[in-house]
């Protein structure tokens, strides 16, 4: 799409994600936010009363995806619904010829991730997943510096998430599988797995994982060891019951160390002697994901975590849950992660149609 053209995005979903996105989406000033969607018309009110009328717009309201995609014309489509909803809405959305921008994690099936991946290259529709760390100028400058060899070879990624996410999630649909696809690692601890990914760049060859689910129906707390094909080490520690948030990815190098958060925000950096770089050159824009989605439909920038990062982090999270569930260590062969497993305790697989309403996220 030429730079010059106006984007008619529909928003699905009227959570409290969709609050940044919606407001990020405003200050495009090439964007119309056209339509609005979301199955309770108490939500809508509120992200027309809150957000939209104080910027002089008024999108359509709907509370069918399957109705807003067939009754306004749009350009794309940014989804805040619950996980399991989104393989269908983005098949719907690519089936309509939309560019998607979709909220982690892409899917929860290795299986329906290849098809979107395979859909997104036969369309050459953009289809962008919403990890504010991919599109950060601190994520930027590890992968440069990683590229660069200025790190040396990676020996080690060690990343963890701590939440207070069991207590702060009880009851909604993030503990309730047949939406949500998993738990904890699936939710926060996705931003985890997407910084371990994309700095390690080769394939996950096998993983060994424990979990633990403290009496609820998806994973809480996790410990996950990884080997990728190119002999680097990953290590995933994923903590639902924490008092706090904390964040961190730590990549240890043989002649370097950097430090982020899993979203980006801040930067350390070792040099081959030890000595912490004290103000590092980071010469990259800071994006959200909405801009770096728009700037992709434009041309002007390439998608920062796109459809097979979805593959892999699905291929991963597949062979993680089928480690806790075996007690043993799970190999994983390049695009061909285990999709006929029987998924650790609580978590289960659902089609969803794609006529039902979405939910907000």
């Amino acid at each position: 799409m030429s730079e010059g053209k106006r984007i008619r995005v529909g928003l699905v979903g009227c959570g409290g994600i969709a609050r940044g996105h919606a407001r990020a989406l405003l200050e495009q000033r090439q964007v119309d936010v056209t339509a609005i969607c979301d199955p309770i018309k108490s939500h809508i009110a509120a992200y027309q009363r809150e957000i939209f009328k104080p910027a002089g717009r008024q999108p359509k309201a709907y509370s069918d995806f399957g109705r807003m995609l067939t009754s306004v014309r749009l350009h794309a489509v940014v989804l805040c619904t619950p996980h399991t909803l989104h393989y269908e809405q983005v098949m719907s959305a690519l089936d309509r010829g939309l560019h998607v921008l979709v909220e982690k994690p892409m899917v929860t099936d290795s299986g329906h991730a290849r098809e979107v991946v395979h859909k997104a290259q036969s369309t050459g529709l953009v289809v962008a997943i919403a990890f504010q760390g991919s599109c950060s100028p601190e994520f930027a400058y590890i992968q440069n510096a990683i590229r660069r060899g200025v790190l040396g070879e990676l020996q080690v990624v060690d990343t963890f998430v701590a939440q207070n996410w069991q207590r702060a999630t009880a009851g909604t649909w993030r503990q309730k599988p047949a939406l949500s696809g998993g738990g904890q690692l699936y939710d926060s601890g996705a931003h985890m797995l997407n910084a371990l990914l994309a700095f390690v760049d080769a394939p996950p060859a096998e993983v060994f994982a424990c979990i633990d689910h403290r009496g609820t129906d998806v994973d809480i707390n996790a410990v996950v060891s990884v080997r990728f094909t190119n002999g680097c080490l990953g290590n995933l520690t994923c903590l639902g019951n924490a008092v706090t948030m904390l964040h961190d990815v730590t990549v240890y190098g043989t002649e370097g160390i950097v430090r982020t958060g899993v979203g980006g925000g801040r930067l350390e950096h070792y040099d081959a002697q030890g000595k912490l770089i004290s103000y590092p050159h980071v010469p990259y824009e800071a994006q959200t994901p909405v801009s770096n989605f728009v700037h992709a439909i434009q041309g002007r920038d390439e998608v920062r975590a796109g459809p097979s990062r979805g593959l892999a982090m699905s291929e991963l999270v597949d062979a993680i849950y089928e480690s806790a569930r075996r007690g043993e260590r799970v190999a994983i062969a390049p695009d061909k992660a285990p999709t006929s497993r029987r998924p650790a305790r609580g978590i289960r697989k659902k089609r969803i149609p794609r006529s039902r309403g979405t939910r907000r996220k």
